[in-house]
């Protein structure tokens, strides 16, 4: 009984420690890789330790800059580049079920058999692949620049 207490102790300390976790913006870079806030630096090390990572992105229309769609999600696999032109972070999202924004009536539908990836850039250009699930074709794929703001618990 003693061990079963101890246990739940611990177990209760360790849910406690967690829960006051809160995500903090780390980064947040603009459509050409510039940087926004916080530094470079702090997000790579986030990375580098393990952290969990979230990222957030507003994809809008080039004709209609004022409708737009925000998105918040996980980061997946995250990746370090070391090249000439210095580092840059890309965080690819686990793939979804594509979706049609529809404005006017203020829902999100699901659009049957296709599957929407992505990989954002600090360097603000994310590669997006659309692909029809049942015969495998690739319908879309695309590079677009957009700024991202990254996330990591503290």
């Amino acid at each position: 009984m003693k061990r079963c207490s101890v246990l739940l102790f611990l177990l209760l300390g360790t849910l406690a420690s967690h829960s006051q976790q809160e995500w903090k913006l780390v980064y947040q870079n603009d459509e050409s890789g510039n940087t926004l806030q916080g530094k470079l630096e702090n997000l790579l090390s986030a990375v580098r330790e393990g952290k969990p990572i979230k990222i957030y992105f507003k994809m809008g229309r080039d004709s209609e800059p004022e409708v737009f769609v925000e998105h918040l999600t996980d980061a997946k696999y995250l990746t370090i580049l070391n090249s000439p032109p210095g580092l840059a972070v890309t965080a690819q999202i686990d793939c979804i079920v594509g979706q049609t924004p529809l404005f006017e009536e203020k829902q999100v539908l699901l659009k049957e058999n296709l599957e929407w990836c992505l990989i954002a850039s600090t360097s603000g250009a994310n590669d997006m692949l659309t692909r029809n699930t049942v015969t495998g074709e690739i319908l879309n794929h695309q590079v677009r620049k957009w700024g991202t703001k990254w996330f990591t618990l503290e």
